[in-house]
């Protein structure tokens, strides 16, 4: 999905004022596109089941650690942070996959309907990895 506009937003490392990236700014229609794709992509998701989306889950872990020092120093350029705190960062985001891979069925059994939103679409296309590359 492209959004054609000439007015971006610049993402500035607070430390250096350096521009790390520039995203376009969007319209209501913009919006409403990304929304109903959203809408999609979670009922594919539900769709999946628990056992798919471990399996999806996992791969995202996977592509982290094998880009954690990737996923760090942009964390770190980002934020201002610390590349060590920014390391840790990525590294609790692990955790977190790990876990919810590994417990959701579990947790959520009692659960008549779920929906998890995960932001994967602010990191994965810094990384240009695709959401869809994580669920083949």
């Amino acid at each position: 999905m492209t959004v054609e506009t000439s007015r971006v937003l610049e993402s500035r490392s607070p430390a250096t004022d350096e521009i790390i990236a520039t995203f376009p700014i969007s319209t209501k229609s913009d919006v409403d596109a990304v929304v109903a794709v959203a809408k999609d992509a979670s009922i594919q998701w539900q769709e999946l089941g628990y056992h798919g989306r471990k399996v999806v889950l996992l791969k995202w872990v996977k592509v982290i650690l094998e880009r954690i020092d990737e996923c760090a120093n942009l964390i770190s350029r980002e934020t201002g942070k610390p590349l060590s705190d920014a390391k840790l960062e990525a590294s609790l985001a692990i955790g977190h996959l790990s876990w919810a891979a590994h417990n959701a069925a579990e947790v959520l059994k009692i659960q008549t309907s779920t929906t998890w939103c995960f932001d994967v679409q602010l990191i994965l296309p810094k990384l240009n990895v695709h959401l869809s590359e994580l669920s083949e």
